[in-house]
Parts: structure tokens; sequence; C-alpha cells
């Protein structure tokens, strides 16, 4: 939680220095390689300890950036909605899934 935390904040000041999508980029290659890390190498109980600091880091601090990001991809008269759709579609399209599954 203190690496999501430590995440959001970097992550919101990356996103302003180095751009949006660069900083996405960072944190999610990022992400994907301790991922991989944390899934598919033998690792014990201390590795698994000390891996969940920076993953917390980087998959939590990638959501930092991500209202600014949409607010810049829609003129002023549809930001609202847009922003809106976008963060909600997914969410509404995955609570689908556990009534399909089961």
């Amino acid at each position: 939680i203190l690496g999501s935390f430590i995440g959001y904040l970097t992550s919101a000041w990356l996103s302003d220095h180095l751009g949006r999508r660069r900083c996405f980029m960072l944190f999610a290659t990022c992400a994907g390689v301790l991922v991989y890390s944390y899934t598919l190498l033998p690792i014990n109980d201390t590795m698994m300890l000390f891996l969940g600091f920076p993953l917390g880091f980087f998959l939590s601090g990638i959501f930092s950036g991500m209202g600014a990001f949409l607010a810049e991809l829609f003129p002023n008269e549809l930001r609202g909605s847009g922003q809106g759709f976008c963060y909600n579609f997914g969410r509404a399209v995955g609570a689908t899934f556990p009534a399909l599954v089961g």
C-alpha cells in the first residue's frame, strides 16, 4: 500500500515532466517485468515481500496520469462525458463476466 501511494505521487510528477505517454510506457514496462518476476520465477516469501513494494508502485502509479491524459483527448464540450465513458465502459463490461463465468 505504501508503494502504491508513493507510486501515485511519483507518476503524477513524472507525467508532467516526461509526458503522459512516456510515463505510461515506463510504468507499464516496469510493472510487466515485476509481474513476470512475481509469478513465474521461483521466489521465496522474503523475496515476495520485497517485490510487493515496487509492484504496487508501478501497477497503481500508472493510473495517476490517466485523468489528465483523458482530459487532453477530448474537446472542452465533451471532456466530462468522454472521461466518464472511458473510465466506466470497461467496468460495465467487466461487471458482466462474473455472471458469464458462473
